[in-house]
């Protein structure tokens, strides 16, 4: 595909820049939305947050058309494309894990594997060859995007993903009634009761006496 150099600003660059500049707009509305959500309800501004990171995502795929359709492919773009990609995906991965919802190795492997792909970029670029974003790397990102899209959800519908509490059971021993019969006391008693004499047997052995 033909590289055009003769402006940088084309519709497709001016997309991906402004998908750079509302990152940290996405982020302060998120931390806002979680400061105001209760704890275990429904959450308004959590779904608009989750909204907004979707449309941030399908920017991706605007940019990629504008410059395929119009023959508007810069290196700026191809530089600049996939930095705002792997922006928005630490972004998103960075509040989920403040959120406690994305374990610290998650975060840890996305990150050493964008470092060392961007260092493979910036080394071959020394040579003047800049390496543009392959078919596997774009469906790599556009599944993580999903994935935090999902876990957003999650922040905004809580109940739904909180299992359900489990039910007593009716026949708990605690919940059982007692065999024993109303007003008699229980036959399980440890020390046994001793029998009462007749009250005739006491006076004939007062009388011997």
């Amino acid at each position: 595909m033909k590289v055009t150099e003769s402006s940088q600003w084309t519709a497709a660059n001016i997309v991906t820049c402004i998908r750079v500049l509302f990152v940290p707009i996405w982020l302060m509305a998120a931390e806002g939305a979680a400061t105001s959500a209760v704890t275990g309800s429904f959450s308004l501004s959590s779904l608009a947050v989750a909204f907004l990171f979707v449309v941030l995502s399908l920017t991706d795929s605007i940019d990629g058309y504008l410059a395929r359709s119009r023959n508007e492919v810069t290196t700026f773009g191809k530089f600049l494309d996939p930095i705002a990609d792997k922006l928005v995906v630490i972004t998103g991965l960075l509040y989920l894990l403040e959120q406690g919802l994305v374990p610290t190795w998650a975060l840890v492997v996305v990150i050493a594997r964008e470092f060392l792909v961007s260092g493979l970029r910036m080394l071959v670029a020394t040579s003047g060859t800049v390496i543009a974003a392959s078919n596997l790397g774009k469906l790599k990102t556009a599944t993580t995007m999903v994935a935090i899209t999902g876990l957003l959800l999650v922040l905004a519908f809580p109940e739904a993903a909180s299992p359900p509490s489990c039910a007593r059971s009716p026949t708990s021993p605690s919940t059982l009634p007692s065999s024993s019969p109303p007003g008699r006391a229980s036959t399980t008693s440890s020390s046994p009761r001793t029998p009462s004499l007749p009250s005739d047997t006491r006076t004939w052995e007062a009388s011997w006496t």
